[in-house]
């Protein structure tokens, strides 16, 4: 056989003509490594590799080349019998030889003990491998490393042609190079299609010592005979193959115990009472946190409504005229600078809304204005905005309404979560195997599920509980619907002064339109701390309207700026490989 596939080995010569650029190695260097491998019906494959090996002027006795026979796949241990092994040169005169087979590699010893070699040599090594293949429902694929990754020196040109049965078609190829686990394409492969048989030839080029050269060529199912053993292993149950997923199952268990003995709010009362004022000294800011257990952006919102309506600021809305269109904005004046604010959280709003980055003046009415815009404000108050929101979390935990801080509490299951999370995905990344990718899937399943489960921990005190209750029937008076108003006895008038006193905390609450809604028949203008330019008549719910614009307005300048920034296979997979050098 090897005398009539001396004409394949020329034109491989031929058409990967040799770099023999000196390798680092003393001058040692595989100046080509061309393989011609047929697959056969009984499931065996014929290799013969034709290795051209440069010694330089250093004096050896031969090389030495190694193939794996035995191979890991998923759990299971094969073994792949490699036989009728017969080394020649490029004349066919046999070398001498020695085989020795341990830790699952067969190792082939060629040339004379007695005898040394210098320059270039031409080794012609052929076998037989049992059944190198994946078997799968539809197909069936012959995954190959070429070379091997463990040479001692480089290769300069490395080329395979693979012969299938008669009627055989190849349904895909691919091929890699480089070093292990690298998923580089090859610098050239192609399908080849005759009338009688099929094949694929492909090429790479310059590998560095370490680095391999491995292919994967798919054709149909039947066109070898399957064997059961050694590469088709036994299928596992589904509890072999998806135990991790019972890892977020008994994940949620543990989550749910510790809700119900760390994060669970003590029992209140079975009914809500009616309340018509808002408990005393308390913002709104504070009200909507115990009763959302978390800020939002209209409870900051909110306190800038109370600020207004207790006479330290005034809000006006204008237009601002463009090329075409016109742009609303606000600017916040300041009044009463220097009449002090009694509480924490209205000074310290007040401290950083009134900064000179953000002042400037309007002429707003016909009179120039000064104050500050929230124009000024966009994406520079976010870091202000986190300072304001650092004293309100730490308000609500001090005066005794939760156990712990919320946003700590929520803090470190978001970090625990998105640990578990970024490893599971970085397993998913760097691994490849069934085992890996379930794993991993479990494991940012897992990592989702602490992150999110952290919104259910923060844990209130009775006092908190109570505070909450007092909220959710104060929230009721605020939202119900006009039509509904004589369910609620012993209601305070209606007035625009009970209007703005509540105001806040409807916009805390998320109800500021239907409390609007209350005042249609007794508001005929705005409040005297919110002026408008823009011509239209005032009514509540178009009064509502406005200041839910304003909150939005408000939160987007708030808000931080955004940031604008088949071939799976790889090196060193399937079978085949080893590598070799020089002795």
């Amino acid at each position: 056989m090897i005398v009539h596939l001396r004409v394949f080995f020329v034109l491989a010569l031929i058409m990967c003509v040799p770099l023999h650029a000196a390798f680092a190695d003393g001058g040692e260097n595989i100046a080509s490594f061309d393989a011609r491998i047929t697959v056969n019906e009984d499931a065996t494959v014929q290799v013969i590799e034709q290795i051209v090996y440069d010694f330089g002027t250093r004096e050896r006795r031969g090389i030495f080349r190694t193939i794996p026979y035995s191979y890991q796949a998923g759990d299971e241990t094969y073994t792949a019998d490699v036989t009728n092994v017969v080394v020649v040169n490029a004349d066919d005169v046999p070398y001498s030889f020695n085989e020795s087979r341990t830790g699952g590699e067969l190792t082939l010893k060629i040339g004379d003990p007695n005898v040394t070699v210098t320059g270039e040599h031409t080794y012609i090594i052929s076998y037989t491998v049992a059944a190198p293949f994946l078997y799968y429902e539809d197909y069936e694929e012959f995954y190959w490393n070429v070379t091997g990754g463990s040479w001692q020196t480089g290769i300069e040109q490395a080329s395979v042609l693979v012969d299938l049965p008669t009627g055989a078609t190849v349904l895909m190829a691919a091929c890699y190079q480089g070093a292990a686990g690298s998923n580089e394409r090859c610098d050239k492969d192609e399908r080849l299609v005759n009338v009688e048989r099929a094949g694929y030839h492909a090429v790479a080029s310059g590998l560095k010592q370490g680095e391999g050269f491995t292919i994967a060529v798919r054709f149909p199912a039947g066109t070898i005979k399957k064997i059961a053993k050694p590469w088709s292993p036994k299928p596992k149950t589904p509890l072999e193959k998806y135990w991790p997923f019972g890892v977020p199952v008994l994940l949620l268990g543990a989550l749910v115990w510790r809700w119900y003995t760390r994060g669970r709010d003590p029992a209140g009362r079975t009914t809500i009472v009616p309340q018509y004022e808002a408990p005393e000294d308390m913002a709104p800011s504070i009200a909507g946190i115990v009763y959302n257990e978390a800020i939002e952006p209209r409870e900051i919102f909110a306190e800038i409504i109370r600020l207004a309506t207790q006479g330290h600021l005034r809000i006006h809305r204008f237009e601002k005229q463009k090329v075409i269109f016109s742009q609303t904005d606000y600017l916040l004046e300041r009044l009463q600078p220097d009449k002090s604010v009694d509480d924490p959280v209205g000074a310290l709003m007040l401290e950083k809304l009134f900064q000179s980055e953000y002042e400037g003046e309007e002429v707003i009415n016909g009179t120039t204005v000064k104050g500050v815009l929230l124009s000024k404000m966009e994406h520079t108050f976010a870091s202000d905005k986190e300072d304001i929101v650092d004293e309100l979390y730490a308000e609500v935990y001090e005066q005794g309404y939760f156990v712990e801080r919320p946003d700590k509490v929520r803090t470190r299951y978001v970090v625990a979560g998105g640990i578990v999370a970024f490893f599971s995905g970085a397993l998913l990344i760097f691994k490849t195997g069934e085992l890996y990718v379930v794993t991993g899937i479990a494991g940012i399943v897992s990592g989702a599920l602490v992150a999110l489960w952290g919104r259910l921990m923060p844990a209130k005190t009775r006092a908190g509980v109570a505070l909450k209750e007092q909220l959710e029937g104060f929230k009721r008076y605020l939202s119900v619907a006009e039509k509904d108003r004589l369910t609620f006895h012993d209601a305070p008038e209606k007035s625009p002064a009970l209007f703005s006193k509540h105001l806040p905390y409807a916009v805390a609450f998320g109800v500021e339109t239907a409390w609007a809604e209350q005042f249609g028949d007794i508001l005929k203008e705005a409040p005297e701390w919110y002026s408008a330019t823009d011509g239209s008549p005032f009514s509540p719910s178009e009064f509502a309207h406005s200041v839910q614009a304003f909150s939005s307005d408000f939160t987007a300048a708030s808000a931080p700026a955004s940031s604008g920034a088949s071939g799976s296979g790889s090196v060193g997979g399937g079978f085949g490989g080893g590598g070799g050098g020089s002795w």
